[in-house]
């Protein structure tokens, strides 16, 4: 069951990236991601691929994650 998650996990990037694709040819204005961003992203992918095998480790990672996604969304609206 937890191939599942795996999976839907990567789909639902590709799914992402896709409609990320398609606004970029339409000439939708998309701001370039920070690196921070790109970390806290990064940090819950990680989270959700880890937590399958040691929980422990799957949630720490989310939470860094998401506290490092949230320390950058006020980083941005402080600027």
């Amino acid at each position: 069951m937890e191939l599942v998650y795996i999976f839907i996990s990567i789909g639902v990037f590709g799914l992402l990236l896709l409609f990320l694709y398609i606004a970029k040819r339409r000439g939708v204005a998309t701001e370039k991601a920070s690196t921070f961003s790109t970390i806290a992203m990064l940090l819950v992918m990680a989270g959700m691929i880890v937590g399958n095998g040691i929980r422990w480790y799957g949630y720490a990672l989310l939470g860094a994650g998401i506290i490092a996604g949230v320390v950058d969304l006020i980083r941005k609206l402080n600027d």
